[in-house]
């Protein structure tokens, strides 16, 4: 009996495990913590100056229709740039070093991608005391599939398990 117990538990474990980094149709999610759940209550005027979906803010700024540029009266903020997930599977590589570098590209993020390595050789990144061996990459998603890759850039695919340490 204790080793059926014993067998149901591994195999809930590594079942846990292993679907915890699965990869859905939505793509990555991050999440970024300080170790709290506090959260900010942002004071409101007017109950109808809190826009809950596209259409509210359409009406506010008095345009209709899909392929109008989406703005607020208040702040004239536009919302025309399309919000594409995580996923990380077209990237844009614009260097990547064995030291961590102090400057980037404008919308580059410099992640710290583990187990890679440069001509057979790995950087050493230390985070909360615990030492990883990998490459400082800069990248960014493309915009679209079809975007051409600039000069001097290559392409990248992030596979693995990375570190996300900051964007430019």
């Amino acid at each position: 009996m204790k080793y059926l117990l014993l067998s149901c538990c591994l195999l809930f474990a590594s079942y846990s495990a292993q679907s915890q980094f699965q990869v859905d149709e939505n793509g990555l999610t991050i999440i970024v913590t300080d170790g709290t759940e506090n959260g900010k209550n942002s004071e409101i005027i007017n109950r109808s100056d809190i826009p809950t979906s596209y259409d509210q803010i359409r009406s506010k700024s008095g345009k209709s229709g899909k392929s109008s540029n989406l703005s607020s009266v208040n702040n004239g903020i536009v919302f025309n740039d399309p919000i594409r997930s995580l996923g990380m599977k077209n990237c844009i590589q614009a260097a990547a070093f064995l030291d961590r570098p102090k400057f980037g590209k404008m919308g580059f993020m410099l992640i710290f991608s583990l187990n890679d390595s440069i001509g057979g050789k790995q950087a050493t990144h230390t985070e909360n005391g615990k030492s990883y061996k990998g490459v400082y990459r800069l990248v960014r998603q493309k915009t679209s599939a079809k975007e051409a890759v600039p000069a001097g850039m290559t392409t990248y695919k992030v596979e693995g398990t990375f570190l996300l340490l900051g964007i430019s």
